[in-house]
């Protein structure tokens, strides 16, 4: 009875010691300490999201498995955001890395650039061999563009649950918020065709093997979020399977440093990089319409459409065009005279059948009176040695060499430049592609790529249409002390999903253009002078 008494006690004085004190200050209201669950945790939610200063890492992983495709190295997307709505030149920096085979390999990082706000991917040295560039709208709403947005909206959603268990707050959300959480993160990372995929999904679907797991810790204070934690797994029946983690590490909420990134030799201001372009045009422009020119290039595709059951060796369709570009301009008309040689694994039966076959051949037009363009296949593949092209389209030149369009060389689809010299004291300009641009060099080369002696396209070489997803894209121009072109570089790699199929196919397109200004042309005015 005694124990009792003394458990009782302490109780007991504490509730008489709590109305003494009300009568005492009648105005003063008891403090309550909330229960460990959802309003704890939305406490510390909005502490850490209106904090003027926050810093985090965080880290992002799927796999990702199609049906009838090769399985895939997780993506992965980490990085540092810094928030410091204190200053006012620079409010807030986010460097992500990105790596795997759903994403581009690359640095991004969003920052100002005087009253301009920026956002640049590159490799780790800073050099740009992805797609890269937005100018990022003044009305940018950071939350929404990185993973703070879906602490945020937890705020908001009214069936949130948080258990408190074993230093956790285990989260409850609504598959629907899920479902939404889920597909933003999948964009974030440049999974365009995935959540396409996902969105056509039936809500019936979504309901089988969708399984989401979140939680969160808080600081000893449990006044600010220490780690926020989101999986999901969704198993779509006969399409794809998807397993996905997302962990958030907050490390500052004060004292946060902004330190932005330097690009050496690198040009992101619009009136600089229009200036820039305008030169390179320039020259670009000059080259092709020299009075003579000597150049060779190199067209290397690489089309991989994994196992398959018309592949069942996985086996990679290869091409090759090369050859010689000779051109002389005689008042207002290019002549010229172009050796092309085609080696192409399409030929082999397992991939389109018997359909192409290796050769040689020219193209040239005639300083003959008459500016007569004339085919002529190597002798030796058996076929009508000179076809006369009587419709022959004067737009067709630039297209048949290789060369990409003058239209490519917009701010449009460069809005980064990095200027650098080489050893020779060539300018070498190295361009940050748009994605657009991507699209529109990989419908450019489909359609001037040749596989087939007719010229006729027995199919596409490769099957973009818009969701080409690029791992690297590379465009560079080297000019020399003359302002003429030195060389053209072009190295494109990443994925397309097969309309027929539904598989993932791995692209590499390689372009490699090398003028020789030592070396001059004289338009030939016979046939039979057009293969020696």
């Amino acid at each position: 009875m005694k124990k009792k008494l003394l458990i009782l006690f302490p109780t007991l004085l504490a509730l008489f010691l709590g109305s003494c004190s009300g009568s005492e200050n009648p105005g003063e209201q008891t403090s309550v300490i909330p229960p460990d669950g959802v309003t704890t945790f939305r406490t510390a939610r909005k502490n850490t999201m209106e904090s003027i200063q926050y810093q985090y890492d965080f880290a992002l992983t799927a796999k990702i498995k199609f049906k009838n495709a090769l399985d895939f190295t997780p993506a992965t997307y980490s990085g540092t955001t810094y928030v410091n709505t204190s200053e006012t030149s620079t409010k807030f920096l986010q460097k992500r890395s990105l790596t795997g085979a759903l994403v581009i390999d690359s640095t991004n990082y969003i920052y100002n650039v005087g009253t301009d706000l920026i956002k640049i991917s590159a490799d780790e040295d800073k050099d740009f061999s992805v797609i890269n560039h937005e100018q990022v709208e003044s009305v940018y709403d950071f939350d929404k563009h990185n993973f703070s947005y879906i602490l945020k909206e937890l705020n908001d959603n009214d069936v949130l649950k948080a258990d408190f268990k074993d230093g956790k707050y285990n989260l409850s959300l609504h598959t629907n918020f899920s479902q939404d959480s889920l597909l933003g993160m999948l964009n974030l990372i440049d999974t365009k065709t995935i959540t396409k995929a996902l969105n056509s999904v039936t809500k019936e679907k979504w309901g089988v093997g969708f399984e989401v797991n979140t939680w969160a810790t808080l600081n000893e204070q449990k006044s600010y979020l220490d780690t926020f934690h989101f999986d999901a797994n969704v198993n779509v029946k006969d399409t794809f399977e998807i397993g996905f983690q997302f962990e958030q590490k907050f490390t500052k909420y004060s004292d946060v440093t902004i330190e932005l990134p330097t690009f050496a030799n690198t040009i992101v201001k619009e009136s600089e990089v229009k200036n820039e372009l305008a030169s390179v045009l320039s020259m670009y422009n000059a080259s092709k319409e020299a009075a003579t020119s000597y150049y060779k290039y190199d067209v290397k595709t690489t089309v991989d459409h994994g196992v398959s059951k018309s592949n069942p060796l996985g086996l990679a369709v290869n091409s090759r065009t090369q050859g010689i570009s000779k051109r002389q301009l005689i008042g207002d008309k290019v002549y010229f005279n172009n050796r092309l040689e085609v080696d192409s694994d399409y030929k082999n039966k397992d991939q389109k059948g018997d359909l192409v076959a290796d050769y040689d051949s020219y193209r040239a037009r005639l300083n003959d009176g008459a500016d007569t363009v004339y085919d002529v296949l190597d002798p030796k593949v058996g076929f009508n040695k000179y076809t006369q092209l009587t419709n022959y389209n004067e737009s067709e030149i630039d297209e048949y060499y290789m060369l990409p369009a003058s239209e490519m060389i917009s701010f449009d689809n460069f809005k980064v430049i990095k200027k650098t010299q080489d050893s020779k004291s060539n300018n070498v300009y190295k361009f940050g592609l748009s994605t657009s641009a991507v699209k529109n060099l990989l419908a450019s080369y489909n359609k001037s790529i040749r596989i087939d002696y007719n010229r006729v396209t027995l199919f596409d070489i490769y099957d973009i249409e818009s969701e080409f997803v690029a791992k690297k894209a590379a465009f560079t121009i080297t000019t020399n002390a003359d302002n003429k072109l030195v060389s053209v570089d072009i190295d494109l790699k990443g994925f397309y999903i097969e309309k027929e199929s539904g598989n993932q196919v791995k692209f590499r397109l390689e372009v490699d253009i090398d003028y020789d200004w030592t070396k001059s042309y004289t338009a030939v005015t016979t046939k039979e002078d057009i293969d020696n």
